[in-house]
């Protein structure tokens, strides 16, 4: 599956949310070459930045002390390494600031997403990369921030519009005191997605790309049946791909 650009530019506390989850293990994770120094590890290979799609959130049921990492890896992607800087004090665009670290993957949303978790984590900058078709894709860096920013969850929030049966509307609320980048929905059914979007704005319809920015729906997603239960995920999204505010709205389709 490749990335669709139209235009551009979690859980569990989160099993129920997610759907089930179960751990991998990727032996060239385990490979701590050129001492784990991403500088280093990224020498003469062709890179892409931005490549890897990626946002961290805190978990509200541990108080905001443990840190999950949800990105999104691309059929035949390989050789998945986390990196970290010791503080956020530090250049996070400077790749020699990255040692890596080993983390066992989990998949969520029914293999859709992979996540890891840092229990008791420390606020730093944190990076993903992985091998595709000759090239290191490399994600934005990531802002680990649950002490001064917790994540907020919440069950409602979302206005849902199902005048059009079997393609709801939906929209949402603009938080005012967090920087937002863009908004991430996830429709799902019984942990299946069915369709995941980025939008700017604070509305989207399932399953109309007119206002998407990127698409990372497998194939055309099908109407959604009257009377079937499904969740929709929002996640909203700041410029240091830190999920502000995350909403978890379960609906029955009409």
């Amino acid at each position: 599956m490749n990335l669709r650009k139209i235009s551009l530019c979690i859980f569990s506390v989160c099993i129920l949310i997610l759907g089930t989850s179960s751990c991998s293990n990727d032996d060239q994770v385990f490979e701590l070459d050129t001492y784990g120094i991403l500088s280093n590890q990224l020498n003469n290979l062709a890179i892409e930045e931005g490549g890897v799609l990626a946002y961290a959130y805190s978990d509200a049921t541990t108080n905001h002390e443990d840190v999950y990492l949800m990105y999104y890896v691309e059929d035949d992607a390989f050789n998945i390494k986390f990196y970290e800087t010791e503080s956020l004090d530090v250049d996070e665009n400077e790749y020699s600031n990255y040692q890596q670290v080993i983390y066992q993957r989990q998949s969520v949303f029914n293999g859709f997403f992979q996540q890891v978790v840092e229990f008791n984590a420390t606020e730093k900058w944190m990076i993903i990369t992985y091998r595709l078709n000759n090239v290191t894709k490399i994600s934005n860096p990531i802002r680990i921030k649950h002490e001064q920013q917790p994540t907020i969850w919440e069950s409602d929030g979302i206005t849902i519009d199902q005048q059009v049966s079997g393609s709801p509307a939906f929209t949402w609320d603009v938080n005012p005191t967090n920087s937002n980048a863009v908004y991430f929905q996830i429709v799902s059914q019984a942990g299946n997605v069915l369709s995941a979007t980025h939008t700017n704005e604070n509305q989207f319809q399932y399953y109309d790309t007119s206002n998407v920015g990127l698409d990372i729906t497998e194939g055309t997603p099908p109407a959604l049946t009257q009377g079937e239960y499904y969740y929709i995920n929002l996640l909203d999204i700041g410029q240091d791909n830190w999920i502000n505010r995350l909403l978890v709205v379960g609906f029955e389709a009409e």
